[in-house]
């Protein structure tokens, strides 16, 4: 990338100058202060200072001077921000006229003007006026004939955003094949057994002959069992991962090498909150966990059930003063499907679990290629 960028700067001949901020662009403005309590709703972008949502604090209906967009703002503390749409501001906010230049050649200044302004000299006891603002100087590109390099921003921009959309690109690719790996799946487009079982969800007893039926917990999984307590001083580190109470990390508060209990993979957890976990992989657990064992059921049920279980026990009815333990977790009442009101219906928990997992996958694609496709538009803009 910098290589790009140095190349760049080389074949164009580039120099380097100061330059005044008034003598390019004129005396900035300001707006005009309007208190929370006289604003009206409306449509307008209202710049204060700030960097939460770029310094705009409100959406307005007054009547306010309006800025155009392309141009750059400057609030009291010296931040620098683009504006590619026409605004109102406030009196703590300078603002530069360059409306008149192209989009990309307008972003290069808005970063110059940033780093000279920006460098710590305004703050609350002494904040940055438009005055300040005409009298700002900013290191800028010149061409050979010691005007602006216009060309130079555009294509230093231009590169800088076709280098962002091929990092969304590549992070696609690898976010897709992380999740399609993790979940054993080749792609993340339905079936069309799933999509018909997905039109379906509100039918399944005509469709498919399923219903719910309440089933206690040690009968279908047998006793829960519970690890052992292990003080954090008297931890050997390792690779076991020990599963505590808590939502941080899935629980996992240590990796451990102490000679503990090793509870298998596929199997649930419910800490003392109620929140109930599965785990893909072997673990260790202390004895404010409750473990399930559910590992000779197929993995996609398990995960079903999980969900089933956290609905019962993680209702509140759990905290600090009254803890969960195994022997709450064998008299748990769980609602899971059935066929004939008697046989566990696997088939349909695996098919939704599927459809589940699929669907989180297509989301993420899709705000991936959102943002690319926002970014590559951006990139084709002028």
């Amino acid at each position: 990338m910098q290589e790009k960028l140095t190349k760049l700067e080389k074949d164009l001949g580039i120099e380097w100058q100061e330059f005044n901020l008034e003598e390019l662009f004129g005396k900035s403005t300001r707006g005009r202060r309007l208190k929370s309590s006289d604003r009206i709703k409306g449509k307008l972008p209202f710049v204060t200072a700030g960097e939460a949502n770029m310094g705009i604090s409100a959406y307005i209906g007054n009547d306010v001077t309006i800025f155009p967009k392309n141009t750059i703002t400057i609030d009291m503390f010296g931040s620098a921000k683009y504006r590619n749409y026409s605004y109102g501001a406030d009196d703590h906010v300078a603002v530069v006229s360059t409306s008149d230049l192209p989009e990309s050649a307008v972003l290069f200044i808005t970063s110059a003007i940033h780093k000279s302004a920006n460098a710590g000299q305004f703050d609350y006891s002494r904040n940055f006026y438009a005055s300040d603002a005409d009298e700002l100087t900013i290191q800028l590109p010149v061409n050979d004939e010691k005007m602006l390099a216009i060309d130079y921003m555009e294509q230093f921009i231009g590169t800088l955003k076709a280098e962002r959309v091929a990092t969304l690109k590549a992070e696609r690719v690898a976010t897709l094949k992380a999740y399609l790996k993790v979940t054993g799946l080749e792609d993340y487009h339905l079936t069309s057994e799933e999509q018909e079982l997905l039109d379906n969800l509100e039918n399944l007893e005509s469709k498919y002959g399923i219903d719910w039926k309440e089933y206690r917990l040690d009968e279908l999984f047998g006793k829960a069992s519970r690890g052992r307590r292990l003080k954090s001083a008297d931890r050997i580190n390792g690779d076991l991962p020990f599963v505590t109470a808590g939502e941080v990390s899935m629980g996992i508060s240590a990796y451990i090498g102490n000679d503990v209990k090793r509870f298998s993979s596929n199997t649930i957890t419910i800490d003392m909150f109620g929140s109930s976990k599965y785990r893909s992989y072997e673990y260790g657990a202390d004895d404010h966990v409750a473990v399930i064992h559910s590992d000779s059921f197929p993995e996609l049920v398990v995960l079903f059930a999980t969900t089933a279980i956290h609905k019962s026990s993680h209702a509140g009815q759990f905290d600090y003063s009254r803890n969960f333990y195994a022997s709450d977790a064998d008299e748990l009442l769980i609602q899971l499907p059935t066929i004939n009101s008697d046989k566990l219906a696997m088939d349909f928990m695996s098919l939704y679990i599927s459809i589940v997992k699929k669907l989180v996958i297509k989301d993420v694609v899709l705000f991936s290629d959102r943002e690319i496709e926002l970014t590559d538009s951006l990139s084709a803009s002028k």
